[in-house]
């Protein structure tokens, strides 16, 4: 028997590494390149063309974004239902032999992504997707994008790998195609709901107004509600029905990851209360928009109306988590005991999650009154930077460190922010009004902090989340005896869409956080990602503030 120690630094051992790193940054690269391919090309929408040319159907496909989101929801269907032999089969897929072959198909995908660009802007420019003759183009379409779905597949893995997978489990593609069909379909049977939902929550922000003993000003032919200082109008969109639709998906996938934890069905019950929970927030959400419109409309609409939905969440998720653990009819393990807390260990996760829960819990509470300008800024950084020096003992050895080759992915990283996000001028202007009305010493002090915030608390924070608790948290539940350097595709995958979902810019966020895994992943230090992260960010922040394109540090 070999000694796992020689065998461990052989030279065929650092082979198969060095392979699987290359396989990774192809999977990787792919990855980018579908990526902007999705921000800067896309499924045209044919908004006047005649259905009755061709048909009662068209109305269901017309539409490129909804028929991509149907797409998705049916991919992430199909995948979930066979994640097994996706998880097993997938990485020995991309290892593969035949690199040659894909590279073809590769070649092959880039030929009609070319073709794809000429299409979609003759299109456009000669006026042919507005037009009856546009059916001709949306033909065309229909067989152009497959085909650069399907090289694109080809060129990750092998050919033969997707009729494998359907050979293995045809049920969960049949149940993928079902998705997809349902979700597009659905759409339109949704819509009809926000009308009666949006009556509902208009009587609701009615009756709590009255019951606040304002003068209400209520106009329900027009779904207008308000004072006569400041009034609302109801979109469909306020209804709740979004909030719905998001909690629903938070509790399924929670409840999903955390199934051994959790009593079935009566753990479903999460779904109603969540539902209820997050529509009488709705309700009051527009209230306080009313209410906070008396004062001050523009902070009203610019400030509470843009981040206050987004609030709500975050406390109906957080609450309905932290409340079934007290609830012992839920749990297998009973209702967690607070005060036994006191003789256990402390908990290997807090170090790395309260930086970044700081961070979040500051922004929740300055932003709705931010009205264009977070002169709050300075207050996340600071409670940022004493939750690091607080836990310094236990964490910080893991935090400091310099490799050149993550400073040049943190350059690689700015430079793919700066190609796919795009400045908002209005919210320049914004921005830069405010900056202009502060004094010199003021005006000093903010930007020292947004700097310092950018360079060094929010990589510190979002590091130790993402990378240090996250990515190793999917991989194994003591997460703090795997080593930063363990790779697995679940871990890999999702802690970079996590990470993307946090930002606006969402695509460019999956990006990033790709590369700052890659930067983990060389030498199996924190410090790499850091130190990437931090790079990107001081390389934006001098973009910014050269530029004037202050919207790109919101």
């Amino acid at each position: 028997m070999l000694n796992a120690e020689l065998l461990e630094h052989s030279p065929l051992s650092v082979a198969r590494a060095g392979d699987r790193s290359r396989h990774i940054l192809r999977a990787t690269l792919l990855g980018f390149l579908l990526a902007a391919e999705l921000v800067h090309l896309g499924i045209p929408i044919v908004p006047s063309l005649n259905p009755t040319l061709v048909g009662w159907w068209l109305p269901i496909v017309l539409s490129g974004r909804k028929l991509g989101e149907a797409a998705l929801g049916g991919l992430l269907v199909t995948v979930f239902l066979s994640w097994p032999i996706v998880r097993s089969e997938i990485p020995a897929a991309v290892a593969a032999p035949g690199l040659a072959r894909r590279n073809l198909w590769l070649a092959i995908h880039l030929v009609l992504v070319g073709l794809t660009a000429m299409w979609l802007a003759y299109g456009t420019a000669s006026g042919s997707f507005s037009t009856s003759s546009s059916l001709t183009w949306f033909i065309a379409g229909t067989l152009l994008l497959p085909a650069t779905a399907i090289t694109w597949s080809n060129a990750l893995v092998r050919s033969n790998f997707w009729v494998d997978w359907l050979r293995n489990k045809p049920s969960a593609f049949v149940a993928g195609a079902i998705t997809a069909v349902l979700t597009r379909t659905s759409n339109t049977f949704i819509e009809m709901l926000w009308p009666p939902l949006r009556q509902y929550t208009f009587v609701t922000v009615e009756l709590i107004l009255h019951a606040l003993r304002l003068p209400v000003v209520s106009d329900p032919s027009r779904n207008v509600l308000g004072t006569a200082r400041f009034a609302v109008s109801i979109a469909p969109a306020c209804s709740g029905l979004e909030g719905i639709a998001l909690i629903c998906a938070f509790i399924a996938a929670y409840l999903w990851f955390y199934r051994a934890d959790y009593r079935f069905p009566a753990a479903l019950v999460l779904f109603p209360a969540g539902i209820a929970i997050i529509w009488i927030l709705n309700a009051f959400r527009i209230t306080a928009l009313i209410l906070i419109g008396q004062w001050s409309s523009d902070l009203a609409v610019t400030g509470f109306h843009t981040v206050a939905g987004w609030i709500f969440f975050n406390f109906t998720a957080l609450g309905l988590v932290s409340g079934s653990h007290r609830v012992g009819w839920l749990t297998r393990f009973g209702p967690t005991d607070a005060t036994s807390s006191a003789t256990t260990a402390p908990n290997p996760a807090v170090p790395y999650l309260i930086p970044m829960m700081l961070t979040i819990a500051a922004a929740m509470v300055t932003a709705p009154f931010a009205n264009g300008f977070d002169v709050c800024y300075p207050l996340r950084v600071i409670l940022t930077a004493a939750a690091v020096w607080w836990y310094r003992d236990r964490i910080g050895a893991a935090l400091f460190g310099f490799s050149w080759a993550s400073a040049g992915l943190g350059t690689l990283c700015f430079l793919s922010w700066i190609a796919m996000t795009h400045p908002d001028r209005a919210a320049d202007a914004t921005i830069a009004a405010h900056l202009a009305s502060m004094s010199i010493p003021a005006l000093g002090g903010w930007t020292l902090f947004r700097v310092f915030g950018a360079v060094v608390t929010v990589p510190l924070a979002e590091e130790l989340f993402f990378r240090g608790y996250l990515q190793r948290k999917l991989i194994a539940s003591d997460f703090e005896n795997v080593p930063f350097d363990r790779f697995t595709w679940t871990s890999f995958v999702v802690s970079s869409l996590a990470f993307g979902l946090l930002h606006q810019s969402w695509i460019a966020g999956v990006i990033a956080g790709t590369l700052f895994s890659l930067a983990i992943y060389r030498r199996g230090q924190l410090a790499d990602a850091i130190t990437a992260h931090a790079t990107a960010n001081a390389l934006l922040a001098a973009y910014v503030i050269a530029s004037g394109a202050w919207s790109l540090w919101t």
